[in-house]
């Protein structure tokens, strides 16, 4: 029995299938939350529980010893529940999402952030502790002993690296942020690669025509600083967009930077900016897509991988800074893509043998059968190690 533990309801929806392919009848799905939401209609497994009640609906429900315990999201109670579950001697896997990077690849809270957005960041914060990010960020992170002083930040930070120092495996979909954060908090653990999904196929269907299409440019996956919109708005020159118009995905994220950023692509670009902002079905978002002739990822982080991933598939061109993992990691997989710290990085459609190839990528490394098989394997060596 492989048993999930699942932070809140937005974290499932379809995410239960993407494991019951890959181990029919054998998953058990707890979600940590309060509210009344609907959780995955079409799972029976999916038990929807409040934090403090977690043990009890574990022993209730678990009716045999659990070959490995899957942790999804390390926040506060999921670490913390993670951290119970080892000292139970449960085999524990924990998943790390793209929340969890910034402190573990970095001291400095605003190494995400490029020039302009880390202004914009610094400006929603209090005095104090803006003053305390500028010291850490001019310091390059050596005062970063001082974080000791501010309560819950380092304390989550000391628990996710006690988890991953007691557990043998940790997942990651990016094999060179994990050996990032592996040899820089010399961890004991080592890495597994699952992805956290498989390429929609419908993705496909919408294909565009490789070289033909001038449309539109996509800035960003969502309505969080991590995006870095600013800094991407500053890059796009008249001249460089060529009376292209730029479209951007604010359907979720930080209510105040969605509404920021709307109100400066509108002020930037006038006519030539578009804001998506209500959540469509997966055909119509991918239809829309068509029209994008290339996809800027701004992101210094894994973040918004499963976006990256379909404009790949649809021969879209792909803009990102090198310093984001998911750079080499593509390139290692023969993805190609272009430099955002390139100060002639081009906005052109992808040539049709490109496109093409990159494709071709896509449909391998990122297709269901690849992605259930690699689960397996990596779900194995956990559960034997």
């Amino acid at each position: 029995m492989i048993v999930h533990v699942v932070p809140n309801h937005r974290f499932v929806g379809s995410f239960p299938g993407r494991f019951e392919a890959a181990f029919p009848n054998d998953n058990l799905w707890f979600v940590i939350d309060n509210s009344d939401a609907p959780v995955c209609a079409d799972s029976k497994l999916v038990r929807n529980i409040a934090k403090d009640a977690f043990w009890t609906q574990f022993r209730k429900h678990l009716s045999s010893q659990a070959d490995l315990v899957c942790v999804h999201c390390l926040d506060g109670d999921n670490t913390r529940i993670a951290l119970e579950l080892v000292d139970e001697g449960y085999k524990v896997l924990p998943f790390l999402w793209a929340g969890e990077y910034t402190s573990l690849l970095s001291e400095n809270p605003l190494q995400p952030y490029l020039p302009r957005t880390k202004g914009y960041v610094l400006g929603r914060q209090t005095i104090a502790k803006s003053l305390y990010y500028r010291l850490l960020d001019v310091s390059g992170g050596r005062l970063a002993w001082v974080k000791a002083s501010l309560s819950g930040e380092n304390k989550l930070k000391l628990q996710q690296l006690r988890l991953l120092n007691e557990v043998s495996h940790f997942v990651s979909p990016v094999k060179e942020e994990a050996e990032i954060i592996i040899r820089k908090n010399s961890l004991s653990s080592q890495f597994l690669r699952v992805q956290y999904s498989w390429l929609d196929e419908e993705v496909f269907d919408f294909r565009s025509a490789a070289g033909a299409s001038q449309g539109e440019i996509q800035v960003g996956h969502s309505g969080w600083a991590m995006n870095n919109h600013l800094d991407v708005f500053d890059l796009l020159s008249r001249e460089r967009l060529k009376s292209r118009s730029v479209v951007c995905t604010l359907a979720y994220g930080d209510p105040h930077y969605l509404k920021f950023i709307e109100r400066e692509g509108r002020a930037r670009f006038t006519n030539e900016f578009r804001a998506v902002k209500d959540f469509v079905p997966r055909s119509e978002y991918f239809k829309g897509m068509q029209d994008v002739s290339a996809y800027i990822a701004a992101q210094r982080n894994q973040f918004g991988l499963g976006n990256v991933k379909n404009l790949i598939a649809m021969g879209k061109r792909v803009v990102m800074p090198r310093e984001n993992p998911m750079f080499s990691n593509l390139k290692s997989l023969g993805v190609e893509l272009s430099d955002l710290r390139d100060d002639s990085f081009s906005l052109e459609p992808l040539s049709a043998t490109v496109a093409q190839s990159n494709q071709e990528i896509a449909a391998h490394h990122w297709g269901r059968d690849y992605v259930i098989r690699e689960s397996q394997d990596s779900f194995q060596v956990a559960i034997t190690s």
